[in-house]
């Protein structure tokens, strides 16, 4: 994985962790969900005034028609 000079994870990387927390948030969403590349990161900030992710939430695309939603 990619780090930064610090040797921590650049901000757009995932941990083995978020990445396993992820896919088990995309199984708890729609069967008909599409995931891309895109997610909503949770992010706190800690004691030390440093961002800390806690979690990485899929976003889950569902393609309506627009003919199906008219009705």
């Amino acid at each position: 994985p990619r780090s930064g000079e610090d040797g921590e994870p650049d901000a757009d990387e995932l941990t083995d962790r978020e990445r396993e927390m992820m896919e088990d948030f995309q199984g708890l969403m729609p069967a008909n969900c599409k995931f891309g590349n895109h997610r909503i990161d949770i992010k706190l900030i800690a004691a030390d005034t440093r961002l800390e992710r806690i979690a990485a939430v899929p976003i889950c695309i569902i393609e309506k028609n627009w003919m199906e939603v008219a009705r």
